[in-house]
């Protein structure tokens, strides 16, 4: 992904009155072209707050290990298939979780 360090109105402004495709490409959101200034800056300016609180978690979650990761799947799995059996059938589950 190529990183921008400069952008001017003019280019923001073509980038609002393209198709939603190549505003996704660009800014990953849709700015409508009937929206003010003030109504862009102010959506740019909540899109860009999101962004950062998803990139500051998504940090946090690329430094877990991997087995915590899996350990935490397989609960995850199990808890949600015990959710329509019987006592009986988790049970027999368990029993042979635990081999």
């Amino acid at each position: 992904m190529e990183i921008v360090n400069n952008v001017t109105a003019q280019e923001f402004i073509q980038v609002v009155f393209s198709n939603r495709q190549e505003q996704s490409n660009v800014v990953g959101k849709w700015f409508s072209p009937k929206e003010t200034g003030e109504q862009i800056k102010t959506k740019a300016k909540k899109y860009l707050a999101n962004y950062q609180n998803y990139v500051s978690y998504l940090e946090k979650v690329v430094q877990l290990p991997v087995e915590d990761l899996d350990k935490e799947l397989f609960k995850a799995k199990i808890q949600q298939q015990s959710k329509n059996m019987s006592d009986e059938e988790k049970q027999l589950m368990i029993q042979t979780l635990q081999g």
